[in-house]
Parts: C-alpha cells; structure tokens; sequence
C-alpha cells in the first residue's frame, strides 16, 4: 500500500515538473528597490542621470544670507539646494563664499558645490565679475569702520572686507562689492584704481541672470537695472539669459544701464571689466586705510 502511494505522489511531482519546463515561465527577479536615505528620502540604487553634469556651469562668489534646507539665497540670488549638492567646509550666514551651479531645464539656478571663498577669489582669477557680485569706482568720501562713502555710494565694511593699499579721503578706488537683500552694498576687496579709471567714477559693472523684464527694464539677480535713453543693447535678451551690464549705481540701489548685453554679443565679451588685481606685487595681501 505504502508503495503504491509513494509511486502515485512521485508520478505527480514529475508531471507537475515536466508542465512548468514546458511552459517556458521563467521566474523574474524582484526589481531592486530605492533604500532611504537618513531624511527618509528613497535613494536609487542605479546610477544618477548624467544630464547635469552636460548643463553649462557657471561659477561665481557672493554672500549668504539665509539658509533653508532646500534653498539658500547668497547676494539676493536664490540657489537650489538638492541632495547632489556638496558642502564644503563650515558655512554660515554672513560668509563669502564661491558657488558651482547651472540653470535647470526650469529655470531654476541650482548649486552643485557651495564652499567657503578664498581672500581675492574673484578678483585673481581674472575673469569677468561673477554673479552677484560688482565692480564700483569712486572716490573716496569718508571712511569709518563699518561704512565708507565712495562718490555718493555707501559701502558695508566687514571682518571680510580687505583693504589693499593705503587708502584715504579723496583717493580714486576700485571696489569689488556685493549687493545685499536690502539692496545695500557690502565691500569684500578696496583697492586703489589706476588714474586711466577717473573717467569710470560713479560706474557698475556685473554679470547677472535676467530674472524678469520689465517696463522700464529689468530685473537681474534681484536688482532693478533701469533702461534709459542711453541705454546702449547688445543682442536679444530674454528671461534666464546670462548678462553683462555696465551703468551708474544710483543711492536708491537701482543701475541705470548704459550697456547690456549677453556675453560675446556684438564683442561685448572682449571688454569685460578687468576683475584682476592692477598689482602683482602685494596680491592677496591686506593693506591698512588711512584717513
């Protein structure tokens, strides 16, 4: 009796065998799921798209001034933070620093890597002056501790800002300065300017993203660039253009552009405002001010 069942369950588990093999069912594996991450967000497990690492990049020094988990805004500007973006060093409000980001496909200036900015940054590489930072030239008015008036202007003084060459009331200076939420004006490097720049005092240049048109002009990297008579344009500009602007600062915080233009427009890349230092001699030293 034993037997016989032992051959009848055999019988079935070798027929039951033979229908899957020729059913040709393969078992698939289970699709490997995202693991989260510490913040609960899921983190794929497959390789992140190469798509914004084909972005154009830009790379630029400002100030920050607020900080949120998804979003910091340095010089007025607002930056993306997402979880690809990279940290370096200890960062707080107040602290210059240099920023690596790129336009996304919405718009939106997103940062790749955000870190602390090395004294005359900006002002050694040689390039044009980034975003959210300009160059101002003036004379001096008056000088004090935490402000100094450079032709009408009034420029913040901070634990930051240095002051190269021995410098007084009266002397022609070069600033290279950032402008704040509240549209004031903070000095990360006073330097004295050459005489050729006495034809220049009371002028701005930067380079900036167009963030709104207006009907007076536009509205670039949070600051209102005013379109006037003289006002001399250099190639189309549309909303999310990277744009060069020389003009006069006006006290009330706004520019009134004398030329505008997208870089390379019409040559406007070939006379780009000279952010190196005039002197090889004593770069990246800090010098004293005198009254």
């Amino acid at each position: 009796m034993n037997s016989r069942y032992y051959k009848i369950v055999t019988g079935v588990l070798l027929f039951s065998a033979i229908l899957t093999a020729c059913s040709g069912v393969a078992v698939q594996a289970t699709p490997e799921t995202a693991t989260p991450d510490a913040t609960g967000t899921p983190v794929p497990t497959t390789p992140r798209s190469t798509a914004d690492s084909t972005r154009t990049a830009s790379e630029w020094v400002g100030v920050v001034e607020a900080m949120g988990p998804d979003s910091w805004t340095i010089s007025g500007q607002a930056v993306a933070i997402t979880p690809q973006t990279e940290i370096k060093g200890s960062i707080n409000a107040g602290d210059a620093v240099k920023v690596h980001s790129f336009l996304s496909d919405a718009g939106v200036l997103t940062a790749l890597e955000i870190e602390p900015a090395p004294a005359s940054s900006a002002a050694d590489s040689g390039s044009p002056a980034p975003f959210g930072e300009f160059e101002y030239f003036g004379s001096v008015e008056s000088i004090a501790p935490d402000r100094w008036m450079i032709s009408g202007i009034a420029f913040t003084i901070t634990g930051q800002t240095e002051i190269k060459d021995v410098i007084g009331a009266g002397n022609l200076v070069k600033v290279h300065a950032f402008f704040g939420s509240d549209h004031s004006r903070i000095a990360r490097e006073i330097e004295l300017a050459s005489p050729a720049d006495s034809s220049r005092v009371g002028r701005v240049e930067f380079t900036g993203t167009v963030e709104a048109i207006l009907a007076n002009g536009w509205l670039i990297s949070g600051q209102t660039v005013l379109r006037t008579a003289s006002t001399e344009m250099k190639g189309a500009i549309q909303v999310g253009d990277a744009v060069k602007v020389e003009g006069l600062l006006n006290p009330d915080g706004t520019i009134s552009a004398l030329e505008i233009g997208t870089p390379g427009a019409d040559g406007s890349g070939d006379d780009s405002p000279d952010s190196g230092d005039d002197k090889g001699g004593d770069s990246g030293k800090s010098g004293s001010s005198g009254n």
